[in-house]
């Protein structure tokens, strides 16, 4: 099945210069991932990989059969059951956050937060029953157009993986403003539980303090601590243009101070 993402974990694997030493993708491997931390690459371009990333969701929409875009894409929702087949730490951590979350929501009706958990950002773009476990982990509506997108993390995997992740997702986010009406969108409108709203988005990783210890945390691998700024991007939407202005902050955050 056709995927948006097709191809692009392997273009992103040689942007990063990476030996084919396992299973793709080569940047999910802990040896990858310990290497770089200890000689990061001293002309890594994080907007060159944003732009990557573009370029292959642009390729690949264009070879899209049956596009049928969910409406739960980019909306914050709350999903907080848990299952017997939730075996690994991530989603039954992220389902009690939520679930706290929504509760100290319902507790203070004067807080102006929302935060959701499993939003979907690709779901049936390119074919109709494609990408539906493209899902943001946690997001935190901070203000109005402001949004924290976090790609939770126990023990699964590694700090580079988990941002290139997360960096996909905010690149996903700019696909769809540059696309909203060829998706089926109307204009997001402020104060709704679009996230289609956000000119300010925060990306990180959300993880323990022990996850992260065997690396070197100035680069935080994939995920440099700087800002990223898009736009005004000009571009044809319908019959008018878009100017869209985003700034992505990236970074690594800790769960607990421990270890």
């Amino acid at each position: 099945m056709a995927s948006i993402v097709d191809g692009l974990r392997a273009q992103i694997d040689r942007l990063l210069e990476l030996e084919s030493i396992g299973e793709p993708p080569q940047y999910r491997l802990r040896t990858h991932c310990t290497t770089l931390s200890n000689t990061p690459p001293l002309d890594f371009d994080g907007q060159k990989l944003i732009n990557e990333i573009l370029s292959t969701f642009e390729e690949n929409w264009q070879k899209r059969v049956n596009s049928k875009p969910s409406k739960e894409n980019w909306i914050l929702r709350q999903r907080t059951n848990l299952s017997s087949k939730h075996t690994g730490a991530e989603v039954p951590l992220e389902r009690v956050v939520a679930n706290l979350f929504r509760l100290t929501r319902d507790l203070n009706k004067q807080s102006s937060a929302a935060w959701g958990n499993q939003v979907p950002v690709a779901s049936g773009v390119i074919d109709s029953k494609a990408d539906t476990h493209m899902n943001i982990d946690l997001v935190n509506q901070r203000a109005a157009v402001a949004f924290d997108l976090m790609e939770l993390k126990v023990r699964s995997d590694t700090p580079l993986y988990a941002g290139i992740e997360i960096l996909i997702y905010g690149a996903a986010f700019l696909f769809w403003r540059l696309h909203l009406h060829d998706l089926g969108g109307a204009e997001p409108v402020a104060n709704s539980n679009s996230l289609l709203t956000a000119n300010d988005l925060r990306v990180a990783v959300l993880a323990p303090a022990s996850y992260y210890k065997p690396f070197n945390l100035n680069l935080c691998v994939g995920v440099p601590k700087r800002l990223y700024s898009f736009g005004p991007l000009g571009a044809k939407n319908g019959n008018s243009d878009l100017q869209l202005a985003l700034r992505i902050h990236t970074g690594c955050r800790v769960i607990d101070s421990s270890n």
